[in-house]
């Protein structure tokens, strides 16, 4: 398989078998590349992957940094970074496939303010814990949507939908129903390492993106709204909320720039191969790049307007594949907690109100991180006892 390919990429080679295999693929004449978007060396203790990346881990990455040909990366921090074991970094940014972001703009009977994202962001989530309360209270019109996590760092409300997870093709399509998007980042040495692309993508789909003035968003306000040291989230948020159709179109239309289409040339560049000056003048269809035309066909197919059984508001399918509308699933999902059936489902944790999935018969309700604790006291306490 190896023979097809003059480049081989590696991306985060984690093991010291992956770095076997970058000399492997060197000693068969093929140009290796090193690849990674993150700093696992600065990475923040209460991240979920710091348990992965142990030390052998992060000696895999130093040697494969400095065995391949070239290493990329996605910002000038990392490069400075991976600097110390490389002398050939170059700087590739993070782009979105245009194919996933043809998204629609559906009309709900409330605003939308939205975050997506992972697990590891609860710290950065955490700072919006007194500022959405303050503008569901300030606006009746206003709905904040969570999705990705599965917490939330304040009591329940009405107002606040915990949506499922979608996958990657659908993606692009959940954050077109924001109309603000929020991007806060506490200010830390990992984070700083990080990429500009939540904000690209919230404004691909037309969202307004209102980010923490730091790290990888920091002055960059041709793509985002910036919440500055000292400022209230819930004032930028206010203000966001009446902001013009104008400079969504504007964040939208820098979003458009960002696309891998009309930017693969500077992959070409980077590796040495094909004529990048052409390919710059002529961007390329993705099509002809990535074959997974199929993914392309799913979504453009999913991207349908519904509407739904229980309240008649329309919606776009690709998000919520049921009857019914994002309001209208969550009310069901809460019911169906109270009345239990089998399976996992969303529950406010008796003990720190955060909402997250819970298997109805353990514990009762309790969130993983209030169960171990209790279940830790318990241990302490039988062997206190013994």
């Amino acid at each position: 398989m190896i023979d097809e390919f003059d480049v081989i990429v590696f991306q985060r080679p984690p093991s010291a078998h992956a770095v076997e295999l970058m000399q492997y693929a060197k000693s068969e004449g093929k140009k290796v590349v090193f690849e990674l978007d993150d700093d696992p060396w600065r990475m923040n203790p209460d991240n979920p992957a710091t348990a992965c990346w142990k030390q052998d881990w992060l000696d895999a990455l130093e040697k494969g940094a400095a065995r391949a040909d070239l290493v990329t990366t996605t910002t000038k921090h990392l490069a400075q970074t991976l600097g110390r074991f490389s002398d050939n970094v170059a700087i590739l940014p993070n782009c979105l496939p245009s194919q996933l972001w043809r998204t629609k703009k559906p009309h709900f009977k409330k605003r939308i303010i939205g975050y997506a994202g992972g697990r590891a962001h609860y710290d950065d989530v955490a700072l919006l814990r007194d500022a959405i309360p303050q503008v569901l209270e300030a606006r009746d019109d206003v709905e904040f949507h969570l999705a990705g996590l599965d917490g939330w760092p304040m009591a329940d409300h009405e107002r606040v939908l915990i949506r499922p997870t979608v996958c990657v093709e659908d993606f692009g399509q959940l954050l077109a129903e924001f109309d603000i998007g929020l991007a806060p980042l506490t200010d830390t040495a990992f984070n700083r390492a990080k990429s500009d692309i939540k904000i690209v993508e919230l404004a691909a789909a037309g969202a307004i993106p209102l980010a923490s003035n730091v790290g990888p968003y920091k002055n960059r306000t041709k793509c985002a709204r910036l919440v500055r040291k000292g400022d209230s989230w819930a004032k930028a948020i206010l203000a966001a909320l009446d902001a013009p159709d104008e400079e969504r179109l504007r964040y939208k239309a820098y979003a458009e720039s960002r696309t891998i289409e009309r930017n693969v040339w500077m992959w070409e560049k980077a590796y040495g191969i094909g004529d990048w000056k052409a390919t710059r003048a002529n961007p390329v269809n993705l099509g002809d790049l990535w074959p997974n035309i199929k993914a392309i066909e799913r979504l453009q197919a999913n991207n349908i307007e519904k509407t739904c059984e229980k309240c008649e508001e329309v919606f776009i399918s690709a998000t919520m594949p049921g009857p019914l509308c994002p309001r209208c699933q969550v009310e069901k999902t809460r019911w169906d907690v109270q009345h239990p059936l089998d399976g996992p489902m969303w529950r406010n944790c008796p003990i720190c109100n955060v909402w997250h999935q819970v298997e109805p018969i353990l514990n009762g309700y309790l969130c993983g991180k209030c169960r171990l604790e209790k279940t830790g006291l318990q241990e302490a306490l039988a062997t206190e006892v013994a």
